[in-house]
């Protein structure tokens, strides 16, 4: 499984934070795969110009993802 949390703050000010997507990962934990479906996530929010940081675990995969 893999989860994709958005953190972000309102114009007021007020930090947020939401589940935007828990998805089942078909096949390996591998980068590829990893990035296959946080690809999709940012397109289906249409969120992609409103990136500013990537937070993930310590998977060393995790860097060839971003």
């Amino acid at each position: 499984m893999l989860a994709v949390v958005g953190h972000f703050i309102f114009q007021s000010r007020k930090a947020k934070s939401c589940l935007l997507s828990l998805r089942h990962i078909k096949g390996s934990y591998s980068s590829e795969n990893i990035a296959q479906l946080v690809i999709a996530v940012i397109e289906e929010y249409e969120i992609k110009d409103l990136l500013g940081y990537f937070i993930l675990n310590n998977v060393s995969s995790n860097n060839i993802c971003v």
